[in-house]
């Protein structure tokens, strides 16, 4: 039975919150891990185990907005899965299983590789602007701590729940830091001297898909010479234009006590040009 719309809303919603919370590379884990152990439990008949890991794959697929990194592996195992398709039922499902394994070590090899350019970013006494939820630049800047680099940083606030998955590592670590407001950012330009991010995704007409409020504190980066950062698996590399990415748009009522209501209308991701972004870094070195 195909996904139902509701069913598809449900799962966009929750694809949203984990990425705006974990970080696209961390939902791309644990998505993988929910199809592995989905997979183990799964029971049919031999001769419908394909359709059962077609919609399985395929739902996760086309959430939206578009998860590019999880979409690329999705796709090498959909590929990689078809020769195992002809033997016993268990045999395809342990295949299928030690594959979406291979996907998970193939991601954490790249993250891995991503961290270790990036430690060549950072020198002593930096200053570190740090927004979005990204496991590889946090990565960045506790190996840097623990090699001996001496730099601050300075964690632009937002939704606190994002807030605490980038301020409780830093507090673990012994990291110098301090969280101000991201609509203060103005003060601290001169203080600054790079911005660390992430991204859900780069598209064919080169716009980075990103958290939102991304957009104005790189404009604002660029406008005070504040070098922009961008750390991401060259996976995430969209084949698609930027209208294929599907941002998610959402209007909402907010009641205040005095009776009166306003309609705020916000979008899940923010989109810029790649030429915002002075350093571009991935598995193979700067690009």
């Amino acid at each position: 039975m195909k996904t139902s719309r509701s069913d598809m809303d449900i799962l966009n919603r929750l694809f949203r919150e984990q990425e705006d919370v974990l970080g696209s590379v961390q939902t791309t884990i644990t998505a993988i891990e929910c199809l592995s152990r989905s997979l183990k439990l799964l029971k049919c008949k031999r001769n419908h185990i394909r359709q059962q890991i077609t919609e399985l794959s395929g739902a996760i697929m086309h959430t939206e907005p578009r998860v590019i990194l999880l979409i690329h592996l999705m796709e090498q195992f959909e590929s990689e899965i078809r020769q195992h398709y002809g033997k016993d039922i268990t045999d395809i499902k342990e295949a299928a299983v030690r594959i979406l394994a291979d996907k998970i070590a193939c991601i954490e090899e790249h993250r891995r590789k991503v961290v270790q350019n990036g430690l060549a970013c950072i020198r002593d006494n930096d200053v570190i602007f740090l927004h979005s939820v990204s496991s590889t630049a946090l990565r960045i800047l506790l190996q840097a701590k623990t090699s001996g680099r001496r730099f601050r940083v300075i964690v632009l606030k937002q939704d606190i729940r994002k807030t605490r998955q980038l301020i409780v590592p830093l507090i673990h670590a012994d990291i110098p830091f301090r969280t101000v407001p991201e609509y203060s950012l103005g003060h601290f330009m001169e203080e600054a001297t790079r911005f660390f991010l992430g991204a859900m995704s780069i598209t064919r007409d080169n716009k980075v898909v990103a958290a939102a409020g991304t957009d104005s504190i790189v404009s604002m980066c660029h406008l005070h010479h504040v070098p922009v950062y961008l750390f991401m698996d060259s996976l995430k590399f969209s084949h698609q234009d930027t209208a294929s990415q599907h941002i998610h748009h959402k209007t909402f009522t907010h009641h205040h006590n005095d009776g009166h209501r306003i309609e705020m209308s916000t979008q899940s991701h923010d989109l810029f040009d790649l030429k915002l972004v002075d350093h571009l870094i991935t598995e193979t070195g700067e690009r």
